[in-house]
């Protein structure tokens, strides 16, 4: 038996829950992980670990989301899924299209519901997009959610919560931490003018805090981004870097500021980043989006000082609710719960 992971993500982007699951999965399984080509070399098999191969298909990325296109590339993967899956198989799903028309029922599919599944579509096509998550879930096995919203907006009859996840590390930190981390893609997704009315408190009251932003940007906030650094001192921009690779020990929270014209902001309960900086001490302080009530998750509400005030008298408690997060949110976990729905 092979598991077989379905994505639109190439497996050499930015590693997400996809390719994590796809590592988690690969511990006790033979996995195939099959993207779009999008000009890969070879259509055919390409192993870059003893358990993982990675397969690559067709798939008209551009105008994916209209219906015409979606069926046809629906379509192609019927084909394509024909020819390399087996029946005594398990296919994890992140890929809408590749539900609309009946496979085997033979055939195990688990499909995950992201959050970014919202924002994927037009405000045109999104009753097409609407039909495609609500086909997916309901024509799977099991389904796997990132937020309650999503759950009951897209029922399935066998369906679990699975938010992000990582294993806790263990660090020194300094004792008194003035960095502020953004640490992920920069689009126009992120609330930029939040960060410039920040960084106004910041240097208005001397407050003596610094701002880093790291990750891509979006060509069509790069601009934007380079007038942020221009503008204030106390913001400054790092190339995209994983934070093994990053001096974390003067960070005192990460900051996760969503526009307030985010499709998607109130699928947002437990980001994919948030794990990551969890596991290594870091809260995460939003705006824009809905949070869990987790005491690591700090809601932003205009005021910078407040904010720093709070983390740091609270730290203690804070620190505590991390340790216990990780009780149960792991690798080992995460796996248990996967692998019973693979062998049920």
């Amino acid at each position: 038996m092979k598991v077989h992971v379905f994505s639109r993500s190439s497996w050499f982007e930015p590693h997400r829950i996809r390719q994590q699951m796809s590592v988690l999965i690969s511990t006790a399984y033979d996995v195939e992980y099959h993207s779009p080509d999008k000009g890969s070399a070879s259509s055919g098999p390409y192993s870059i670990d003893t358990n993982i191969t990675l397969r690559y298909f067709r798939f008209f990325e551009e105008f994916a989301s209209v219906p015409f296109v979606s069926i046809w590339n629906a379509f192609r993967l019927f084909l394509y899924f024909k020819r390399c899956v087996r029946s005594d198989d398990v296919v994890i799903n992140f890929l809408p299209e590749l539900t609309i028309f009946p496979m085997s029922p033979r055939v195990k599919i688990i499909s995950v519901v992201n959050d970014d599944f919202a924002s994927m579509a037009p405000r045109v096509t999104s009753l097409w997009l609407k039909f495609l998550l609500s086909r997916m879930t309901s024509s799977s096995y099991a389904a796997l959610y990132v937020s309650i919203g999503l759950m009951k907006k897209y029922p399935c009859e066998r369906q679990l919560l699975f938010y992000p996840w990582s294993d806790q590390k263990r660090m020194e930190r300094e004792a008194h931490k003035k960095t502020l981390l953004y640490w992920g893609y920069i689009s126009v997704a992120v609330n930029l003018a939040e960060f410039d009315r920040i960084a106004t408190q910041i240097e208005a009251k001397s407050l003596g805090l610094r701002i880093l932003l790291v990750g891509p940007v979006d060509d069509a906030v790069s601009v934007l981004v380079q007038d942020l650094v221009a503008k204030h001192e106390c913001i400054s921009y790092h190339p995209p870097a994983k934070l093994e690779d990053l001096d974390l020990k003067d960070v005192l929270f990460g900051v996760e500021l969503l526009d307030p014209g985010f499709k998607n902001s109130q699928f947002v309960e437990f980001p994919n980043k948030a794990p990551r900086l969890l596991s290594y001490g870091i809260p995460l302080v939003h705006s824009g989006c809905r949070l869990l009530d987790k005491p690591f998750f700090i809601e932003y509400k205009g005021n910078i000082e407040d904010v720093v005030s709070f983390v740091r008298t609270y730290s203690p408690e804070i620190n505590s609710a991390i340790d216990d997060y990780f009780e149960e949110n792991n690798s080992a976990a995460r796996f248990m719960a996967i692998d019973e729905l693979i062998k049920a």
